[in-house]
């Protein structure tokens, strides 16, 4: 992982050219040294396939009541443990939670909700495809993002996109 970061940042040193998807992103890799001092980086914000501009994804059940979504890598970074833990102090009776992604805090995620007690409401769906994701947002009531750092995530794009209430950290 060391090796492939600091051939990464070499690589970026040497282009003539580095995009970021946010202006935070831009900071990031000029502060952590990245990119040559000087040398500019060019914001290039993130946009939603054409897929979300053709029939609208599902809705809700006609009571208004959905699953709470994740779609995310599990890893630390996106903070499904906050989540998990947050799900553990309550909620609303009879609403699930449905985790779509994989990742290195899969196994440990699962674990933990087991020992919170909720692992009967959170389901792991593991890896979906973009269609299958449509699919699940459509129904979903609202989109969760608890992460502990994040750029521009496509995710709440998508979210937006498809009218859902978005609950995510600064």
């Amino acid at each position: 992982r060391f090796q492939g970061a600091l051939l990464e940042r070499f690589a970026m040193r040497r282009a003539h050219v580095v995009a970021a998807v946010s202006q935070w992103g831009a900071d990031t890799l000029s502060a952590r040294g990245y990119v040559n001092a000087g040398r500019p980086i060019e914001v290039v914000a993130n946009g939603v396939g054409s897929e979300w501009f053709l029939d609208p994804p599902e809705r809700p059940a006609a009571d208004g009541r959905g699953p709470i979504l994740f779609v995310g890598r599990l890893a630390p970074e996106k903070g499904v443990d906050v989540l998990l833990r947050a799900l553990a102090l309550g909620g609303p009776e009879g609403v699930e939670t449905l985790v779509v992604g994989t990742g290195p805090d899969e196994a440990a995620l699962r674990a933990l909700a087991g020992e919170l007690g909720i692992g009967e409401r959170v389901g792991f769906l593991g890896h979906r495809s973009a269609g299958e994701i449509r699919g699940l947002m459509g129904r979903a009531v609202a989109l969760v993002l608890p992460s502990r750092a994040e750029n521009c995530p496509l995710v709440l794009l998508e979210a937006m996109r498809a009218g859902k209430a978005i609950v995510a950290t600064a």
